[in-house]
């Protein structure tokens, strides 16, 4: 049986699961960013910081928040990031910084 937080995780990342998303172009690779994304929003980073943490340029980040955010059903990042943590797909404690 899943936990909550086990269930969030599984809503969230299973469309990624081994599987192309078309016209996005994730792939089973987009999960692990996806989540490393949304932690470092979590921590307060802004876009521009993120991409320059993950070595990746500023559109590809502004491509997984805003996938972030449509898969979270948020309209902004404190909204995504209360999502996360309520549903337990951000732990407490495991914020980054």
């Amino acid at each position: 049986m899943l936990v909550p937080g086990e269930l969030a995780i599984v809503i969230f990342i299973a469309p990624f699961q081994g599987v192309s998303m078309g016209k996005l172009g994730h792939t089973e690779k987009s999960t692990p960013v996806l989540i490393e994304v949304l932690e470092l929003v979590a921590s307060g980073l802004v876009k521009k910081e993120i991409a320059n943490n993950l070595g990746i340029g500023e559109t590809t980040v502004i491509s997984h928040v805003k996938n972030i955010y449509e898969k979270l059903g948020a309209v902004n990042a404190p909204a995504a990031v209360a999502k996360a943590y309520r549903v337990g797909l951000l732990p407490m404690g495991r914020r980054k910084k």
